[in-house]
Parts: C-alpha cells; structure tokens; sequence
C-alpha cells in the first residue's frame, strides 16, 4: 500500500505521542528585548567543518567554530540596568553556575582566568528527548534558578553580563540534541546545504518573524563634544541629548558588528539649516568582528549655531541594503 506523503505526515503527528516520541523545543526569544531596537544576533553557529565560516544563510556572520547564537545588548551601561534571561522553553534546569566576575576575560586574566569555564555563569535547561539549551555569560550573582527548578518558556534565569570567554554584553544561547549541536534557526534534521531558514526551525513562528538575518549591525551611535573614547562608548557614554555652544567640537560616531572588507562606510552631520557641517566617506579595508568609527569638525566661530544637530552614518555593503542609524543633538 502506498501512502501519500500529506497522508503519511497526518500519521506522523497523531502517532508520536502514542510512541512516546517528543517533539523538539519550540524556542522563544532567551531575552527580554526588542530584536533590532535594543539588542542584535551578531554571532551564529558555524556550519562550516573547516577553519573557514559559514551561518545558516551562507552568510559569515560569526567566527570558526562558533556552536550557539550570541544576541548583545547596547553596552555595559544596559547590563548593569538589568536585562533578563529568559527560559526559551519549558524544562528542568540540569546544572548553573554563577560568582564568576564579569570582564574576566578582558582584564588582566585573559583566558587563563575562564579556562575550562568559557560559558562563564550559566544555566542549562534539559528538555525532553535527549534535547537541552545552555545560556551563558550571565552576569555575577544574579543566577536566580538552581539544579532541580522547573522552568516555562519565558521564566527568569538571570541578567545579561560579561563573565566568562567574551568581550562584550551577551548572552550565548546553545541548543544541543544529546551531544549534537542544533542551529535553532535550521533545526536538527537539516543538511546545511540550503542558505536561510530550515523546515524545522527550533524557533516559534512569531520568534522567527522578528530575527531575519541580518549580516551586520550598526547598534549604537551618538554625538560628542570632542573625539570619543571607545573604551567609553562601550561603558554607555557619549549619549548626551544637549550639547553646549562653547563645545569644542562636534563628532558624530557609530559602533558596528561585523564589519567587511569592502564595505563604504559614511558618516555625516547635518546644522539646524540643514547645510553639511561634516561628510565623510571610507571604504573599509578588512574585515573585523567590531568597528568603532567618528567624524566631526572643530567649532570655528565663537559659538556653535544653536538649534537640532542631526548625525547619520551609513553603511553600503555589495548585494546588501544600505544600513542606517540616525542620532540626534540639541545645541544650546
């Protein structure tokens, strides 16, 4: 007897609790944020087996061997606001670490200080069938569930920090099938040779909606009364909304991930009359998982024009959309 392939399917869903089979975890978002407004996916998990990479979408947004999914907040400033972790779906948490410092890696540590414990403070949910996510680089003591604790999609874990092998505010999300890594945006049962999503995506419907893939990301930007720091930029400054008319200058900069050689890179700031104050162009010459950039002019005249400043910067890669990020600054 032949059986369709819509017949066999049908089958299939009506069976698999009778078999005593579970159906992979449908993920919701492992933090509480706004894809693309206040937090960005900027790694992926590798799909390429050699020293090269390569993301679900062909793409190479990541680096080698990369095994999980890194969604970043805007900077260290947020992170120490309080951004949850969440639960991505309903399990029992199988392990969790906390009391790890934050910025261990970045400081004089290095990766002596995280050997071994690379996810840094982290909790791992065990679901059904073998299947299980990890969450990692939690911040210090703010771990909220121990081994034991059930959790639904969406319970607290803890807060978004900096500890373990990382360089930046994240948390890493990993989805495992026993031992074997599971891309959440391809699911287990695909072979990679497509570019985008897979059939059986682990993420729900709507999740999936709000991440499409985005190669890069310009995440934060801001103006300056003189050149920027970005050792400050990342700790959550230069966000001034009123600069003064004395100010000595006036830099408008943007902070990117995933930046390639190649791409045009523009920065330009606008007066109150809409003339230019400053417009410049760069065509990037490598590639880089972060890059900070600025322009601005010197004040000429005794004061600075007052009125509402307006800064753009402007990314053009080949065979992509351009990405923009606009910033505004009142000066008075």
């Amino acid at each position: 007897m032949v059986i369709s392939r819509r017949v066999a399917t049908v089958l299939a869903f009506f069976l698999w609790p009778a078999l005593g089979l579970a159906e992979p975890p449908r993920l919701a978002l492992p933090l509480a944020c706004t894809p693309g407004e206040d937090c960005w996916i900027v790694n992926h998990v590798d799909h390429d087996p050699s020293p090269l990479f390569r993301d679900y979408a062909c793409g190479t947004a990541g680096y080698d061997g990369h095994k999980g999914v890194d969604f970043a907040i805007r900077d260290k400033e947020t992170m120490r606001l309080g951004v949850p972790v969440l639960a991505a779906a309903p399990g029992v948490v199988s392990g969790a670490r906390d009391g790890m410092k934050d910025g261990e890696f970045q400081g004089a540590g290095g990766p002596e200080a995280v050997k071994g414990k690379e996810c840094g403070n982290g909790v791992n949910v065990a679901h059904a069938d073998g299947w299980s996510t990890v969450y990692c680089h939690l911040l210090r003591n703010s771990v909220k569930v121990k081994k034991g604790d059930k959790v639904e999609a969406g319970t607290p874990l803890g807060l978004v920090g900096l500890s373990g092998q990382t360089e930046f505010p994240h948390v890493h999300l990993q989805a495992m099938k026993g031992k074997e890594i599971v891309d959440p945006f391809r699911g287990a049962d695909e072979t990679g040779k497509d570019c985008g999503p897979g059939r059986n995506a682990l993420w729900t419907p709507e999740v999936l909606d709000r991440l499409p893939y985005r190669p890069t990301a310009l995440y934060l930007a801001g103006f300056a009364p003189s050149e920027p720091k970005v050792e400050g930029v990342r700790a959550g400054l230069y966000h001034d909304s009123v600069l003064p008319l004395l100010a000595p200058a006036l830099v408008f900069w943007v902070d990117i991930f995933n930046v390639r050689a190649g791409d045009e890179l523009a920065i330009l700031i606008q007066a109150p009359d809409g003339t230019d104050v400053i417009r410049h162009a760069k065509t990037l010459d490598k590639d880089q998982a972060r890059r900070f950039a600025f322009a601005g002019a010197p004040r000429k005249s005794l004061f600075w024009k007052e009125g509402l400043y307006r800064g753009e910067a402007i990314l053009a890669r080949k065979g992509q959309p351009d990405l923009r990020i606009r910033r505004e600054v009142t000066i008075k």
